[in-house]
């Protein structure tokens, strides 16, 4: 539903073009897997992450969103991997 709201006219054309908005769900999931997973193991929130080039899972990321052309863009909206913080 976030990806929906930051789409412009998500369905305008057909309700399957939902791959970008698949991908942000998808990303964000294995973000927040991610951080329970830390907790699992012991780690505590690093709230200072988000501000340090996304430095941990640890902190509470929000998307990183860019404005091209007018339009919204979010692929690089969540890192990939668990951060620097944490290796």
């Amino acid at each position: 539903m976030i990806a929906q709201g930051l789409l412009k006219e998500p369905f305008k054309d057909s309700d399957e073009n939902h791959n970008e908005m698949m991908e942000l769900a998808l990303a964000r999931i294995r973000q927040l897997g991610a951080h329970e997973v830390g907790h699992t193991l012991g780690f505590a929130h690093n709230f200072a992450a988000s501000t340090n080039d996304r430095a941990s899972v640890m902190d509470y990321p929000h998307p990183r969103l860019e404005l091209v052309e007018g339009e919204i863009r979010f692929e690089d909206a969540y890192d990939a991997g668990m951060g620097a913080w944490m290796i």
